[in-house]
């Protein structure tokens, strides 16, 4: 089953997963962030249907561009979650 490692877990209110167990998304309205993951297939299609990973980046960016918003906490779980170090 894909789940959000346990630290980042705590800092989303909503969560939901797919009955297969393939995929799930986690949401803060709090911090006004949404976090998805699931098998790669699952992925590609979401990645795919959001305008692909450069789009998607340069969204995720744009919205956080100072990310002061966020504790420091929750960002390096964050990032930890995607295979990236906080710099």
């Amino acid at each position: 089953m894909c789940t959000l490692a346990g630290s980042l877990r705590d800092h989303f209110e909503n969560h939901l997963y797919g009955k297969s167990g393939c995929w799930g998304i986690a949401c803060s309205d709090e911090r006004d962030l949404s976090c998805i993951g699931g098998e790669p297939k699952f992925m590609e299609l979401v990645i795919d249907t959001l305008g692909g990973s450069n789009d998607l980046r340069r969204s995720f960016l744009k919205h956080n561009q100072d990310f002061a918003h966020y504790d420091a906490d929750f960002l390096a779980a964050l990032f930890r979650s995607v295979g990236r170090e906080l710099a």
